[in-house]
C-alpha cells in the first residue's frame, strides 16, 4: 500500500480521557480539532487492519485517502448515534479533522503516481495523469501501463547507424 501524506501533525502525547472530555465539551462549535485532540481520538478508534487509521494515531499523519470509516463504518456509526452513544461526538469531530486536512492539502503540478512515469498531473498528491488514467494504471506501485511509458520503441542502437 502507498501512502500520501497531506498533513502531518505529530507525533504528539496523547490526552488523557478525562483531559479530551474537557477539551471536546469546551471547544468552540464547528471549530477543527487541534492535532492532538485528534490523534488522541484516533487512537481510541484505530483499527489494526488499517494502515491509514493507524498512522494517524501513532504518527499523527493524515492520508489523502483516509476517511472516517477507517476507524468506524458510517452505517455502524449511524446505529450508534441513533442509540445516543457519545463517543459518536469525537468521532465525528475526527471526521471533520479529517475531511478538513484534505481539502485544503497543497495542489498544483506534482509528478503522477503511477510507478515510472514521468508525466506532471495537475492535482493532490497521489493523483495520476490522464493518460495514466486512461490506461488502468494505479497508485499503489503498479507498473506502468500507459502507451511510450518506457519510450517509443525506437532502439537507440538502431538510432545512431
Amino acid at each position: 500500500m502507498r501512502f500520501y501524506t497531506v498533513h502531518s501533525g505529530g507525533p504528539v502525547n496523547l490526552m488523557g480521557e478525562e483531559e479530551l472530555g474537557r477539551y471536546m465539551t469546551n471547544r468552540p462549535a464547528g471549530e477543527v480539532i487541534t492535532d492532538r485532540a485528534a490523534q488522541t481520538i484516533a487512537s481510541l478508534w484505530h483499527s489494526a487492519g488499517s494502515p491509514l487509521s493507524t498512522r494517524l494515531s501513532t504518527m499523527g499523519k493524515v492520508d489523502r485517502f483516509l476517511t472516517v470509516e477507517d476507524f468506524c463504518p458510517e452505517h455502524e456509526m449511524h446505529v450508534r448515534e441513533e442509540q445516543g452513544d457519545s463517543a459518536m461526538e469525537e468521532l465525528r469531530a475526527l471526521q471533520a479533522y479529517i475531511k478538513y486536512h484534505v481539502a485544503v492539502a497543497p495542489s498544483g503540478y506534482l509528478p503522477c503516481s503511477c510507478d515510472d512515469c514521468p508525466a506532471l498531473t495537475i492535482g493532490k498528491v497521489g493523483e495520476i495523469c490522464a493518460e495514466c488514467e486512461e490506461a488502468g494504471c494505479d497508485n499503489q506501485g503498479s507498473e506502468c501501463s500507459r502507451e511510450n511509458a518506457y519510450g517509443d520503441g525506437v532502439d537507440m542502437i538502431d538510432a545512431c547507424d
